[in-house]
């Protein structure tokens, strides 16, 4: 009995043990959770982009409490901003704004950005159990911190570019044009010269010089136009503009041609004088394309005194280029005095008709000359001895 009572007793006192000490154990395990955790450093500031010099930038550092416990001496450092907090504790569940300001530099503009690290520091107050001997409340003491870091944009850095060009359009060969490329600095920070532009036609010049936000400059260029410009019945430039900062802006230009469809003719007819009732004359009608853009077929001789006109099977007539049509007339009665006929060629350019001048012509009336034939001689008249 003795020992079943003393083993008891010994179970019993284990447990006790077990029990206390298991407590001091599991109370100390929760008076140390990963503290860290419970703190939060949220930043943030505006305005959240600078271009210049001397802007200033105001920052908000919310330290926010979401333990269960008090949060004492509470600390926010910034590695670049002075930081201004209204207490030193923080409630349970509570929050807390600190603010601080800074003012942008050259080297943030070098940079191109702003970044700011910042951590909060505090320390947790956590009542301890009071001993059974001493009495009173403790407290054990716990530190915690948090860290975060925000960056506010740096200029940002861009051009454009317009092109313009004098004259507006262009009628022939060996014309020149001249063009005018006007840079723009449409970012937010300063930009360095010199500024190139490569354009695909054209040489163009820039000056030396820098830009500032919103300030431009004006490039130029001259083209001479080709008789392939004036085939293709424009010119299409392509430009690109350098800058500091590796900013570019591309642009294209169109410079078209004043379409001009213009055919000249020269006419001729064989043969040139008439004697005859129903004698063939030939016509021919030669077309030049002497505009500045091709004339389209089918070509049609516009003659009301001819009896039958033909003209090749040309769908165009491109630059400088020419054709043959011919006419057929036969003459009529009653005859006599000059034909005289008048006649225009038309072809089309678009939904245009394009008419050649008037050529006229006169064919004169020769009357047949009667064959005159020697004299027969007289029976009567003597022989000669």
């Amino acid at each position: 009995m003795m020992k079943t009572r003393t083993l008891r007793v010994f179970l019993f006192s284990g447990v006790i043990v077990a029990v206390l000490f298991g407590g001091v154990f599991v109370g100390d395990s929760l008076a140390r959770p990963l503290w860290d955790s419970y703190v939060i450093l949220t930043i943030s500031g505006g305005p959240i982009e600078f271009a210049a010099v001397g802007k200033e930038i105001a920052y908000s550092y919310e330290v926010e409490n979401t333990g269960n416990y008090p949060l004492y001496n509470v600390e926010v450092q910034d590695d670049r901003v002075d930081v201004d907090c209204p207490s030193t504790d923080v409630a349970i569940d509570g929050r807390m704004t600190c603010t601080g300001t800074y003012v942008i530099i050259q080297a943030d503009i070098e940079r191109g950005s702003l970044t700011i690290n910042a951590r909060v520091d505090g320390t947790f107050r956590v009542e301890t159990a009071s001993g059974s001997c001493c009495g009173g409340t403790t407290y054990k003491y716990y530190d915690a911190s948090a860290e975060n870091s925000y960056t506010v944009g740096g200029p940002a850095y861009s051009i454009s570019m317009t092109m313009t060009a004098e004259p507006a359009t262009f009628f022939w060969l060996g014309e020149e044009i001249t063009y005018a490329y006007v840079i723009e600095n449409t970012g937010g920070g300063r930009l360095e010269g010199p500024f190139t532009i490569e354009d695909d036609l054209v040489q163009v010049a820039c000056l030396d010089e820098s830009l500032e936000p919103g300030e431009t400059m004006e490039c130029t260029g001259s083209y001479i136009t080709t008789i392939e410009d004036v085939e293709a019945m424009a010119i299409h430039n392509i430009a690109v503009a350098y800058g500091d900062r590796d900013v570019t802006a591309a642009n294209d230009f169109e410079v078209l041609l004043g379409p001009s469809a213009s055919l000249s003719l020269d006419k001729s007819v064989s043969p040139a004088t008439y004697s005859e009732y129903w004698q063939l004359i030939i016509y021919s009608y030669t077309v030049i394309n002497v505009g500045n853009v091709a004339v389209d077929g089918p070509f049609m001789v516009i003659d009301p005194m001819l009896d039958e006109w033909s003209c090749p099977d040309v769908m165009t007539l491109g630059l400088g280029e020419s054709l043959t049509c011919l006419g057929y007339y036969r003459t009529r009665q009653p005859l006599g005095g000059a034909i005289t006929n008048c006649t225009t060629v038309e072809g089309m350019f678009g939904d245009m008709s394009v008419s050649t001048p008037e050529a006229c012509t006169q064919i004169v009336y020769v009357p047949p000359q009667i064959p005159v034939t020697a004299p027969t001689p007289s029976p009567t008249e003597d022989a000669p001895d």
